[in-house]
């Protein structure tokens, strides 16, 4: 039996000094990995010994693979200084492994501090924030697999696949290369969701266990940019989007991942108008020139502070809201002229509207947020509440396991693929009781009750055209549940077809001399789609 190795002297908690005026707030919440599992970020965390305002939470895993729970804290007391307090004793060498972890998350080495001094003095703005830190994960092998993770798929598959990899295969922590090899592809496709990257992921842990890989080494001082980024690109799953992503993710800012927002973002702020996914590159590295070499901190810190302005800040942002966080909603919010439900407090409740045309003044949970709008723009903000829903709907869909493949977002920033869908809604919206945290937590019950209320609508005919199986009266029927002047779509314009069902019939106008009608089922009916 080998010796049991001596704990630490504190084996539990410890400190770690910070420059002056540095943010924990504003150093965790300033990357979409913070929103990534295993991480936690609350705003009200009460940690194991004592109690703290806010405090970042997550797992860290050793190189043996056992989990350490942590708390890292900034107290009102002592802002020079964090708090990190982890939920069982550790070895000396563990207790190494975890600050080293800490650490690397929030740039706190000597040669990340000098970067930041460096930036400030070339960005005034940037230095009056105390912007610069980027938050990143805890090791090389979680920054590469999560920036792999945010290429070819939608922002809530990317939260959802990341969970699951938690979850089902790293007991809590974000897993190990021996971790997933141990799991294997099989059960990375079917229970995590991962889909063709299942395969990826396996080549690459086995290519880093094996030591073909030295992802590490990637950190070695002295390594250019260009070297690095050349490294990068065999590694299985590595393309140049996500090889610039991980160079910043290592300390190399010169390179700017550009995607589909970066383009959107040169248009509005640079009134790039000539500016393509083609040539984005080069308008990027032409814009923020005069920054080098960080200049992709010059960048991230124009996009950044462009959705705080729309959102608020993102400590505040409600955990069940993150699905959200993405450009197309927050651009669709704002030219709705509405503020997008996104933080926690500051709730914009839905409308209840007396009738589908007459509606009552919108409720705000925080007036003090939300100046309450005039009468005649409820009809709008009916609207931009309604498309969050929507859009809520479409993320929870799209989580449980779709391979959203075709769509071309890479970022935490980046704009979701697709259009919301059709989907079955009320003509007439009620109020609810108690206002809900976010669109994002609507239940599937909500939506069946939605369907429920479309196929409860009667329509009072002579003729009894809502029982009637004929085409024409079918039509009618469907056009008239919608608003005034809509028009039906494809799929209602054509025949509904299906076995005969007791109790339907023809009215009496298409029963005369037609023997040719087939009835159609209740159920059929009530799945005629609404779109408002």
């Amino acid at each position: 039996m080998p010796p049991q190795m001596p704990y630490a002297s504190d084996s539990r908690t410890w400190t770690i000094l910070v420059p002056s005026g540095f943010d924990l707030a504003q150093a965790v919440c300033s990357y979409g990995f913070f929103t990534q599992a295993p991480n936690s970020w609350e705003t009200q965390c009460d940690d194991m010994a004592a109690s703290s305002s806010r405090g970042l939470r997550r797992p860290l895993l050793t190189s043996a693979d056992d989990v350490f729970h942590t708390v890292v804290q900034q107290s009102g007391e002592a802002l020079c200084c964090l708090r990190v307090e982890i939920h069982k004793k550790a070895h000396e060498h563990e207790m190494q492994q975890l600050k080293r972890q800490v650490h690397r998350m929030l740039r706190l080495s000597s040669a990340e501090q000098a970067q930041v001094y460096n930036f400030h003095q070339m960005h005034a703005a940037a230095r009056e924030e105390g912007f610069g830190r980027l938050f990143r994960s805890p090791t090389v092998w979680e920054d590469l697999i999560k920036s792999i993770l945010l290429c070819n798929c939608g922002w809530s598959r990317t939260l959802t696949m990341n969970k699951a990899l938690c979850s089902k295969t790293g007991n809590g922590a974000f897993p190990s290369p021996t971790m997933l090899i141990q799991v294997g592809t099989a059960k990375l496709q079917s229970e995590c969701g991962l889909g063709y990257r299942a395969k990826t992921l396996i080549q690459l842990a086995e290519q880093v266990v094996s030591g073909e890989a030295d992802i590490d080494g990637l950190e070695t001082p002295g390594l250019s940019s260009e070297e690095v980024y050349q490294r990068l690109l065999p590694l299985p799953g590595v393309g140049p989007f996500t090889a610039a992503n991980m160079l910043q993710l290592l300390g190399h800012y010169s390179r700017i991942p550009c995607d589909s927002e970066t383009v959107r973002h040169l248009h509005k702020v640079h009134n790039l108008q000539s500016c393509t996914l083609a040539n984005v590159q080069h308008h990027a590295q032409q814009v923020y020139a005069k920054y080098a070499p960080y200049q992709f901190l010059a960048y991230w810190h124009e996009l950044w502070r462009e959705y705080e302005s729309l959102v608020g800040p993102f400590a505040q942002v409600d955990p069940e809201c993150y699905p959200l966080l993405t450009g197309h909603n927050m651009q669709r919010a704002a030219k709705e002229g509405a503020k997008p439900p996104l933080l926690g407090g500051r709730n914009l409740a839905p409308p209840a509207p007396s009738s589908p045309v007459q509606l009552q003044q919108p409720q705000l949970q925080a007036p003090s947020q939300l100046q309450a709008q005039p009468q005649l723009q409820a009809q709008p903000q009916l609207q931009a509440h309604t498309q969050l829903q929507t859009e809520a709907r479409h993320h929870t869909s799209e989580a449980d396991g779709a391979d959203n493949d075709a769509s071309t977002v890479k970022l935490n920033a980046e704009t979701c693929s697709g259009s919301s869908p059709n989907e079955a809604a009320d003509t007439q919206i009620s109020q609810p009781a108690t206002p809900p945290a976010c669109p994002a937590a609507q239940s599937s019950n909500e939506k069946a009750s939605a369907r429920d209320d479309v196929g409860s609508q009667k329509v009072a005919e002579p003729h009894s055209q809502e029982t009637c199986a004929h085409e024409e009266c079918l039509m009618h029927v469907s056009s008239s549940l919608r608003p005034e002047g809509s028009v039906l779509n494809r799929k209602e314009r054509q025949p509904l077809r299906g076995s005969t069902a007791k109790g339907s019939s023809l009215c009496k106008r298409h029963a005369a001399g037609s023997g040719l009608q087939k009835p159609v089922r209740r159920s059929q009916r009530v799945k005629m789609r609404i779109s408002l």
